[in-house]
Protein backbone atom coordinates (compact mmCIF):
# COMPACT_ATOMS: atom_id res chain seq x y z
CA UNK A 1 0.00 0.00 0.00
CA UNK A 2 1.66 3.23 -1.08
CA UNK A 3 -0.48 6.07 0.19
CA UNK A 4 2.71 7.76 1.36
CA UNK A 5 6.29 7.50 0.05
CA UNK A 6 7.92 4.36 1.49
CA UNK A 7 10.79 6.24 3.18
CA UNK A 8 8.26 8.13 5.36
CA UNK A 9 6.19 5.18 6.55
CA UNK A 10 7.19 3.52 9.80
CA UNK A 11 4.20 1.16 9.73
CA UNK A 12 1.02 0.66 7.72
CA UNK A 13 -1.08 -2.24 8.96
CA UNK A 14 -3.78 -3.18 11.46
CA UNK A 15 -1.62 -3.34 14.60
CA UNK A 16 -3.53 -2.68 17.85
CA UNK A 17 -1.33 0.17 19.10
CA UNK A 18 0.51 2.98 17.30
CA UNK A 19 3.06 4.86 19.42
CA UNK A 20 4.83 8.13 18.55
CA UNK A 21 7.60 9.13 20.98
CA UNK A 22 10.19 11.86 21.28
CA UNK A 23 11.96 13.43 24.28
CA UNK A 24 9.71 11.80 26.90
CA UNK A 25 6.54 12.91 25.08
CA UNK A 26 4.26 10.10 23.89
CA UNK A 27 1.18 9.83 21.69
CA UNK A 28 -0.58 6.45 21.73
CA UNK A 29 -3.38 5.54 19.32
CA UNK A 30 -5.25 2.37 20.29
CA UNK A 31 -6.57 0.69 17.17
CA UNK A 32 -9.28 -1.42 18.82
CA UNK A 33 -11.21 -1.92 15.56
CA UNK A 34 -8.03 -3.14 13.83
CA UNK A 35 -8.33 -0.72 10.93
CA UNK A 36 -5.44 -0.19 8.55
CA UNK A 37 -3.46 2.68 10.06
CA UNK A 38 -0.26 4.26 8.73
CA UNK A 39 2.29 5.88 11.03
CA UNK A 40 4.12 8.46 8.92
CA UNK A 41 7.15 10.55 9.89
CA UNK A 42 6.35 14.02 8.63
CA UNK A 43 9.27 16.12 9.93
CA UNK A 44 12.28 15.66 7.66
CA UNK A 45 10.73 12.81 5.65
CA UNK A 46 7.30 13.56 4.17
CA UNK A 47 7.86 17.32 4.45
CA UNK A 48 11.42 18.64 4.57
CA UNK A 49 10.92 22.42 4.50
CA UNK A 50 8.79 24.93 6.34
CA UNK A 51 6.68 24.44 9.44
CA UNK A 52 5.64 20.81 9.87
CA UNK A 53 4.54 18.48 12.64
CA UNK A 54 6.40 15.37 13.80
CA UNK A 55 4.02 12.55 12.86
CA UNK A 56 0.84 11.73 10.98
CA UNK A 57 -1.33 8.81 12.05
CA UNK A 58 -3.58 8.03 9.10
CA UNK A 59 -6.64 5.78 9.22
CA UNK A 60 -7.01 4.39 5.71
CA UNK A 61 -10.47 4.52 4.14
CA UNK A 62 -11.82 1.00 3.61
CA UNK A 63 -13.59 1.76 0.36
CA UNK A 64 -11.09 4.34 -0.76
CA UNK A 65 -8.49 3.91 -3.42
CA UNK A 66 -5.44 5.98 -4.15
CA UNK A 67 -4.80 8.51 -1.37
CA UNK A 68 -8.14 8.39 0.47
CA UNK A 69 -7.93 8.65 4.26
CA UNK A 70 -10.81 8.29 6.71
CA UNK A 71 -9.06 10.22 9.49
CA UNK A 72 -5.72 11.99 9.77
CA UNK A 73 -4.21 12.79 13.18
CA UNK A 74 -1.37 15.32 12.98
CA UNK A 75 0.85 14.85 16.02
CA UNK A 76 3.38 17.32 17.41
CA UNK A 77 5.56 16.27 20.36
CA UNK A 78 6.78 19.51 21.91
CA UNK A 79 8.71 20.98 24.82
CA UNK A 80 6.79 24.06 25.91
CA UNK A 81 6.10 26.31 22.90
CA UNK A 82 2.53 25.22 22.20
CA UNK A 83 1.88 28.15 19.83
CA UNK A 84 4.73 26.95 17.63
CA UNK A 85 3.19 23.46 17.68
CA UNK A 86 -0.09 24.93 16.39
CA UNK A 87 1.82 26.72 13.60
CA UNK A 88 3.61 23.49 12.67
CA UNK A 89 0.33 21.62 12.36
CA UNK A 90 -1.18 24.39 10.20
CA UNK A 91 1.95 24.25 8.00
CA UNK A 92 1.50 20.51 7.62
CA UNK A 93 -2.16 20.93 6.69
CA UNK A 94 -1.18 23.52 4.05
CA UNK A 95 1.01 20.92 2.32
CA UNK A 96 -1.08 17.77 2.79
CA UNK A 97 -4.60 18.99 2.05
CA UNK A 98 -3.79 19.41 -1.66
CA UNK A 99 -2.21 15.95 -1.97
CA UNK A 100 -4.52 13.72 0.07
CA UNK A 101 -8.26 13.16 0.26
CA UNK A 102 -9.00 13.21 4.00
CA UNK A 103 -12.50 12.91 5.44
CA UNK A 104 -11.64 14.10 8.98
CA UNK A 105 -8.59 16.03 10.21
CA UNK A 106 -7.41 16.21 13.84
CA UNK A 107 -4.56 17.90 15.72
CA UNK A 108 -2.76 16.37 18.69
CA UNK A 109 -0.09 18.15 20.75
CA UNK A 110 1.85 16.48 23.56
CA UNK A 111 4.03 18.92 25.48
CA UNK A 112 5.93 19.39 28.74
CA UNK A 113 3.14 21.39 30.33
CA UNK A 114 -0.09 22.96 29.15
CA UNK A 115 -0.52 26.71 29.59
CA UNK A 116 -4.15 27.87 29.50
CA UNK A 117 -3.35 31.27 27.87
CA UNK A 118 -1.76 29.47 24.92
CA UNK A 119 -5.00 27.53 24.42
CA UNK A 120 -6.75 30.85 23.79
CA UNK A 121 -4.08 32.25 21.50
CA UNK A 122 -4.50 33.42 17.92
CA UNK A 123 -2.44 30.39 16.81
CA UNK A 124 -4.90 28.00 18.47
CA UNK A 125 -7.89 29.80 16.98
CA UNK A 126 -6.32 29.74 13.49
CA UNK A 127 -5.77 25.98 13.74
CA UNK A 128 -9.27 25.45 15.10
CA UNK A 129 -10.85 27.45 12.24
CA UNK A 130 -8.79 25.55 9.68
CA UNK A 131 -9.85 22.17 11.07
CA UNK A 132 -13.49 23.24 11.23
CA UNK A 133 -13.40 24.26 7.55
CA UNK A 134 -11.65 21.06 6.46
CA UNK A 135 -14.09 18.90 8.43
CA UNK A 136 -17.23 20.82 7.42
CA UNK A 137 -18.33 18.33 4.75
CA UNK A 138 -17.74 15.37 7.09
CA UNK A 139 -20.53 16.52 9.39
CA UNK A 140 -20.52 16.42 13.18
CA UNK A 141 -17.83 14.37 14.86
CA UNK A 142 -17.80 13.09 18.42
CA UNK A 143 -14.01 13.42 18.54
CA UNK A 144 -12.30 16.65 19.65
CA UNK A 145 -10.57 18.43 16.76
CA UNK A 146 -7.64 19.57 18.91
CA UNK A 147 -6.28 17.88 22.01
CA UNK A 148 -3.33 19.26 23.98
CA UNK A 149 -1.95 17.14 26.84
CA UNK A 150 1.19 17.13 28.91
CA UNK A 151 3.68 14.26 28.54
CA UNK A 152 1.31 11.54 27.25
CA UNK A 153 -1.86 11.41 25.18
CA UNK A 154 -3.69 8.17 24.62
CA UNK A 155 -6.86 7.73 22.59
CA UNK A 156 -8.89 5.13 20.74
CA UNK A 157 -9.03 5.53 16.96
Amino acid sequence: MSLFPDHCVESCDDRPKIVCEENKRTYIANNTQRKVVCKVQVDGKLICEGARCDWAVAVVSEEGTGKALEELFLVELKGSDINHAFEQIVGTIDVLHTNYSVTKWFARVVCAKVSTPQLNSIHYKKLERRLQLLNKSAGKTQRQLIIVKSNQLQEVL
